[in-house]
């Protein structure tokens, strides 16, 4: 246990996990040897959310049609289908 100054409170008590005011040379030893947490579970989620986005855009290049494409076949669908239309016979 370390016994810790404080102006406000006298004998604050702090354990080791608190943190206590560090010099330069303590702060670098501590970024050296400290490792960033990470959750494993988020990891893994966020590797698979990658590998799919690239899936999704090479799919995209290799099937994929420009916004154009979509509508210029949208018109052709209409135009089909208004001639259709306009060819039923109407024995009902």
């Amino acid at each position: 246990m370390i016994v810790v100054h404080d102006p406000f409170r006298l004998n604050v008590r702090a354990t080791a996990r608190q943190s206590l005011p560090l010099d330069a040379a303590t702060k670098r030893w501590h970024s050296l040897r400290m490792s960033k947490v990470i959750n494993l579970r988020q990891a893994r989620k966020a590797k698979s959310r990658a590998e799919d986005r690239v899936r999704a855009d090479e799919n995209a290049a290799k099937h994929g049609r420009t916004k154009s494409e979509w509508a210029r076949d949208a018109e052709a669908k209409t135009r089909l289908d208004r001639h259709l239309d306009g060819h039923k016979r109407d024995d009902a």
